[in-house]
């Protein structure tokens, strides 16, 4: 079996436990939502109605800011999951701060983007390389092997 066929076969799922919990918070934070603009209209009163609206975007911006935040820390090989629980309670702003600070995990970062390690130099390159760009190891060669 060949190194590219291997690495496309052990792909990690897509939806981690920080995922699934921040779906889960916006599914809640939209049904609330959706239940105070109910209870605006059914008592029909036009301030209650924007207040539930203005409330309801404020909180959907708020939560894609901390996911986009959590994204970001994803993006350094870092684990999203604290970052984004502080971006929720706390400010995006702090935890885009947190993850700014965070020292990135290339190693784990590399792996996300799909790269594969060479086995002579031990540099990441793309899944695609016949050829290491670092030291001149040939992959093919290994296959053929």
């Amino acid at each position: 079996m060949s190194m590219a066929a291997s690495s496309k076969s052990e792909k990690k799922p897509r939806w981690t436990a920080g995922t699934i919990g921040l779906v889960v918070v916006c599914v809640l934070f939209a049904v609330g939502g959706l239940v105070g603009l109910i209870e605006a209209i059914n008592q029909q009163k036009e301030d209650s109605i924007s207040t539930a609206v203005v409330i309801a975007l404020c909180v959907a911006v708020w939560v894609g800011f901390a996911w986009a935040v959590g994204q970001y820390a994803k993006s350094k090989g870092c684990d999203p999951t604290g970052v984004v629980v502080l971006s929720l309670f706390l400010s995006p702003l702090i935890g885009f701060i947190v993850a700014a600070l965070m020292k990135p995990n290339e190693k784990k970062a590399a792996v996300a983007q799909g790269k594969k390690q060479c086995p002579m130099c031990a540099e990441f390159v793309q899944p695609e390389a016949k050829i290491c760009r670092y030291c001149r190891y040939n992959f093919e060669e290994k296959r053929v092997a």
